[in-house]
């Protein structure tokens, strides 16, 4: 059965640990925010926590993410520096070697 009360939702990360950002709606049709943390444990289980923004506190909530991305620019420039960095490796590991024809 879907979950008409679900209005967007994306996923982000995976192996130990999965954060999904969703936009749902309540029985009034009043939108808020759920940030969800789901990690694996030993074996299957699974632990999930989750927060919940109401609308009168969007505003504040964005404000924040917004100074919490300045304030660590230079990690995150860092960490996608490091991204491209690991991604050409291993594409030049798995290139086969050209073979000339002569």
């Amino acid at each position: 059965m879907p979950n008409f009360d679900e209005l967007f939702t994306r996923k982000l990360g995976g192996g130990k640990r999965t954060y999904y950002l969703d936009v749902k709606a309540d029985s009034n049709g009043e939108k808020y925010v759920v940030i969800s943390e789901s990690t694996r444990k030993e074996g299957d289980r699974k632990m999930r926590n989750r927060v919940m923004v109401w609308k009168e506190d969007f505003h504040d909530l964005f404000d924040c993410l917004k100074e919490m991305e300045a304030f660590l620019s230079e990690d995150i420039r860092k960490a996608d520096d490091e991204n491209v960095s690991r991604r050409r490796t291993s594409d030049e590991m798995n290139m086969k070697p050209e073979t000339a024809e002569v």
